[in-house]
């Protein structure tokens, strides 16, 4: 995740959980969400690091259930480059003990990834399009604070997901939910918030359950990994997770911040924990071939961004109705679209990957 740039992988897809907490170390196998608990959980953190396992928790409700069943955090484990499965994942529908469950449901409580390319040093597309919304679009105007609240309740959420630290890290990329006619925009910004909800159980995490350094010593963004300071691990942190030391030096180099250094300003400061994952979406193509923003304002499928997020796991791996992860994305896309005033979001079989 995303990423270089988040170039984080949103990688690999953990499937469902709300059950206890576990998450991912080095490499393993993915864990299969089954509805009930889900079990195996491979993995690294998100996006291609070196893998470990975890097992998950016991499960959340099933996607478009009404809430979490489970203890507080389920989740199965994640994978790291090699590994096979997501990061720790805060259950899908019902996010953890926190109950969100409803149509979205919530998400992995990172993403993680065995291919996703947020964790695989990919250069982001640094260009930053010209905002042309029309009348009526801009994140302001087109979410506004009482519905960011009803779908993200304050008692639910992290404290570091605040509304006004999504509009201030919004303001950093002017074309952000802003391009193209209000229904476009509308559309993008349900699918940011559809694709955050996943990443993060709903707004419920902001840092990766299972921790590990993620440090890489193949590009020039130096980190020891030996050193047992968890306040110099580059987990997973932040609305897309964003893990691993060259995402934390790329994406630190876009905001003028050291997150090499201070890598929990990421999960701690509103604005850094929103603005890796707008960082993230409108600059690097990830697992795809083009931005999520560039899917969304250029009128491609929703689907195109899962691709970018979180391809290499959950595309072409049975699309909405033979993917759990594909289906929650998909599932709050549609309610949060229809909530935002788009008339047609379009079908499940259309928006997947």
């Amino acid at each position: 995740m995303v990423v270089s740039a988040l170039l984080i992988g949103c990688s690999d897809a953990s499937d469902d959980f709300g059950g206890s907490a576990a998450k991912a170390g080095t490499a393993g196998t993915a864990g299969a969400d089954t509805g009930g608990a889900a079990t195996g959980g491979a993995a690294g953190s998100s996006k291609g690091g070196s893998g470990g396992s975890a097992t998950g928790g016991s499960a959340g409700s099933a996607t478009g259930g009404t809430g979490g069943a489970g203890g507080t955090a389920g989740t199965t484990g994640v994978a790291g480059s090699g590994g096979a499965a997501g990061r720790a994942d805060a259950g899908i529908d019902g996010a953890g003990g926190a109950g969100g469950g409803g149509t979205g449901g919530g998400g992995r409580a990172d993403a993680g990834g065995t291919s996703d390319v947020r964790d695989a040093g990919v250069t982001p597309d640094v260009s930053t399009p010209p905002a042309d919304g029309a009348t009526g679009c801009g994140l302001a105007n087109v979410v506004s604070k009482a519905y960011f609240d009803q779908i993200f309740p304050l008692g639910n959420r992290h404290a570091v997901y605040t509304y006004e630290g999504l509009l201030a890290a919004a303001a950093v990329y002017p074309a952000f939910v802003n391009t193209g006619t209000v229904d476009t925009c509308r559309k993008e910004a349900a699918a940011f918030l559809a694709n955050v909800a996943r990443e993060t159980g709903r707004l419920v995490y902001a840092e990766q359950i299972a921790k590990a350094a993620y440090c890489s010593t193949r590009t020039g963004c130096a980190c020891d990994p030996n050193t047992t300071d968890q306040t110099k691990w580059y987990y997973g942190r932040g609305a897309i997770q964003l893990s691993w030391n060259y995402n934390y030096c790329s994406a630190g180099a876009a905001f003028g911040q050291d997150f090499l250094g201070q890598p929990n300003l990421v999960s701690t400061v509103p604005q850094y924990a929103w603005g890796t994952a707008i960082w993230f979406w409108m600059t690097s193509t990830g697992a795809g071939n083009m931005t999520c923003h560039a899917a969304m304002a250029g009128g491609s499928s929703f689907g195109e961004t899962i691709r970018t997020i979180n391809g290499g796991i959950e595309c072409n791996a049975g699309g909405y109705t033979g993917n759990s992860a594909v289906k929650a994305r998909v599932d709050a896309y549609i309610q949060y679209a229809t909530g935002l005033g788009v008339a047609s979001p379009g079908l499940p079989a259309d928006l997947d990957c």
